[in-house]
């Protein structure tokens, strides 16, 4: 495969360095945080403009087919891709702080219907606009994710801010691929202490 078709597929099918994805639904968190590839820069932006993030949303089941999307929407859609990424480089406080900060783009906040199911079970739903309605859905997957401990496990890479999961035993990850962004950090930290 040549490079340009890597880094197109980069985030939907194919993971930086061979990693595997998140598990499950959390998997949809991480394709839409990934929405924008570092690698190739604005252009091929998933959310680059209303037709091309509705084809997205659509074909990863959070937005039905027959909604559209305005500027507006894609706007908020860009700062809650951010926020999401915010939320996953920060923990506890912190997050909680830079959420709640970035949300109030949405107006009223995001709210979620609590719904018991036949069986007694509890669940969250999300409610509301199209995009007070696709950010629910994604904060319900952050949460299970949270409660599971599987949320700990989405980092931010330290080199290109790519969202990746951390199979590691021991949690121990830092850069999306150790080949790609784990080499610059690396030769950019040895050229600092030698000066060269």
């Amino acid at each position: 495969m040549d490079r340009e078709t890597y880094l197109r597929r980069l985030g939907d099918d194919l993971e930086p360095g061979g990693r595997d994805p998140a598990p499950s639904s959390l998997r949809v968190v991480q394709q839409f945080v990934n929405t924008y590839n570092h690698e190739l820069g604005d252009e091929h932006d998933r959310l680059r403009s209303t037709d091309e993030a509705r084809e997205w949303l659509i074909e990863h089941s959070l937005l039905e087919p027959a909604r559209r999307l305005t500027a507006d929407d894609l706007k908020l859609l860009r700062s809650l891709r951010e926020t999401m990424r915010a939320l996953a480089g920060l923990k506890g406080d912190q997050a909680r702080t830079a959420f709640q900060n970035s949300s109030g783009d949405l107006g009223g906040g995001i709210r979620l219907n609590v719904v018991i199911a036949s069986d007694g079970r509890v669940r969250l739903e999300p409610t509301g606009d199209v995009v007070e309605h696709i950010a629910g859905s994604l904060l319900v997957i952050v949460h299970e994710a949270m409660l599971t401990g599987g949320w700990s496990r989405m980092k931010l890479c330290r080199q290109c801010s790519w969202l990746f999961f951390d199979h590691s035993r021991n949690r121990s990850g830092s850069w999306c691929a150790m080949a790609v962004c784990g080499n610059r950090a690396k030769n950019r930290a040895y050229r600092e202490r030698t000066g060269g």
